[in-house]
C-alpha cells in the first residue's frame, strides 16, 4: 500500500516486522510488549490527516469571523459528514482555557522538583498527559481565536501551533510546544540542570500566554495560587555539586578532581607519543 497505510493497516499488525527491526537491538524499558505498544502509535497517515482535518480547519477559524466548512467524526471515518461551523468563542471558553494555562503551569513546576531528583520515567509520564499535549494545543487555540476577548498583539504573542507556523509568527505557544518536545526526545540523556533550562522556556511562555489575557478572565484562587517567576539561574556543568570524593556540596563544587586529572594526563600522553612518531 506503501503511503496509503494506516490505522487499520496498524492495528492488524502490518508494522510488526519493523517495530521489531526498529527495537531489537535496543528494546525499550518498558515491560510491555514491543509490537502492541508500536500497534498503538499512530500511523504518519493519520498524523497528517488530523492536522489537514483538524489543526488546518482551526487555524483557518482564528483568521475569519465568516462560517466555514467542517466535518464530524465517526467510528470508520474520522471526516464523513460535512456542517457548518460558526466560530464563536465564549467568555466561559475563555476563562476555562485560561484556567488550563495555569494548569499546565503547575505541571511544569512539577516537572522541575522531578528533575532535581532525576526522576525521568516519572517525567515522561507527565509529558505525555493531556495537559501538555492536546489540553494546551486546545486551550491555546482557544485563547488565540478569542478576538472579542484578547487584543490583535496578545494573539499574536500566542501566536500558532508548532505544526502549523509555516511563515507566520510562531510565538509561545510553539516556544512552549517545541521545548516540551526536546525535554521529551532527551529525557534520560539530559542532566537535571538542562533539564531546568528546557522546563524555564516553557514556563516563561506560558506565563507570556496568560500576560496577554486580560485579568477578569483569570480565576482569582490561580492568582492567588501561582507562586511569581523565580528566574533561571545559569549553572556550570563543571561545578554541579558533585566531587566524587564524598563531599559534595554546592559550595565546593566541581567534577571529580581524579577524573579530570586522568583525562589531563591522558591527553599528555597521546601528545607525546605523537611527537614521537613523528
Amino acid at each position: 500500500k506503501g503511503l496509503g497505510r494506516g490505522k487499520d493497516d496498524r492495528t492488524i499488525g502490518l508494522f510488526d516486522d519493523e517495530a521489531y527491526l526498529y527495537f531489537k537491538s535496543s528494546p525499550p524499558s518498558s515491560n510491555n510488549n514491543v509490537i502492541t505498544n508500536m500497534r498503538d502509535v499512530p500511523s504518519y497517515n493519520e498524523i497528517m490527516e488530523y492536522h489537514r482535518n483538524q489543526r488546518v480547519p482551526q487555524t483557518y477559524m482564528s483568521t475569519t469571523t465568516s462560517p466555514i466548512i467542517t466535518t464530524t467524526t465517526s467510528t470508520n471515518s474520522p471526516y464523513t459528514t460535512k456542517t457548518n461551523v460558526q466560530p464563536i468563542i465564549t467568555v466561559n471558553q475563555v476563562k476555562q482555557a485560561t484556567t488550563q494555562i495555569y494548569e499546565t503551569i503547575y505541571t511544569i513546576l512539577k516537572l522541575k522538583d522531578l528533575a532535581k531528583e532525576y526522576e525521568w520515567d516519572e517525567m515522561t509520564k507527565v509529558l505525555r498527559t493531556p495537559v501538555l499535549t492536546s489540553d494546551l494545543e486546545m486551550s491555546c487555540n482557544i485563547l488565540r481565536r478569542s478576538k472579542d476577548f484578547v487584543d490583535l498583539d496578545g494573539r499574536m504573542e500566542i501566536g500558532f501551533d508548532w505544526g502549523s507556523c509555516a511563515w507566520r509568527h510562531c510565538g509561545a505557544q510553539a516556544d512552549a510546544q517545541e521545548a516540551i518536545a526536546e525535554l521529551y526526545n532527551y529525557i534520560g540523556l539530559f542532566e537535571p540542570y538542562e533539564c531546568l533550562f528546557c522546563l524555564d522556556i516553557i514556563e516563561r511562555s506560558l506565563r507570556d500566554i496568560l500576560a496577554v489575557v486580560p485579568i477578569k478572565y483569570h480565576s482569582r484562587m490561580d492568582i492567588e495560587t501561582l507562586k511569581d517567576y523565580v528566574q533561571y539561574q545559569p549553572v556550570n556543568p563543571r561545578d554541579d555539586g558533585y566531587r566524587g570524593d564524598g563531599n559534595d556540596d554546592l559550595n565546593n563544587a566541581s567534577i571529580d578532581e581524579d577524573y579530570l586529572e586522568a583525562l589531563t594526563g591522558l591527553r599528555n600522553d597521546l601528545s607525546s607519543s605523537d611527537e614521537d612518531d613523528d
